[in-house]
């Protein structure tokens, strides 16, 4: 259930960055019905709204948009990493057992390999 939350976390990140791109922003929209007609903004300032509000400025002050796609990216990068750790640990077998078979396993090799006999000059 773990790995599920975390990856539909990761898709709902995925999905919040799109949408902010389209300018459909989670927290609400501000929109201007004046003439002149400004375009939409975002109420809350969440990462996504941050990156649609920005996104035209990406040629002129490329650090505005870049600081919450790096959040974006650096978030669900780690988020990656935690579900990668968790599938690994799910699936290998409990430390203890493990060591104690690696244990056994040695001895039997010692055996094997290391049978002298005594040989005596007579």
């Amino acid at each position: 259930m773990l790995i599920i939350f975390t990856q539909q976390v990761i898709q709902v990140l995925l999905i919040l960055a799109h949408l902010g791109l389209f300018e459909l922003y989670l927290g609400g929209t501000k929109i201007d019905y004046s003439i002149m007609q400004a375009a939409p903004i975002t109420t809350t300032y969440e990462w996504s709204g941050l990156i649609g509000d920005y996104f035209d400025l990406f040629i002129v002050y490329p650090w505005i948009p870049l600081v919450p796609i790096c959040a974006f990216t650096l978030t669900i990068l780690s988020l990656n990493l935690i579900v990668k750790g968790l599938e690994k640990n799910m699936n290998s077998e409990p430390a203890t057992q493990t060591k104690r078979l690696k244990q056994k396993e040695i001895k039997k090799v010692a055996l094997k390999e290391f049978n002298f006999k005594v040989v005596t000059r007579d």
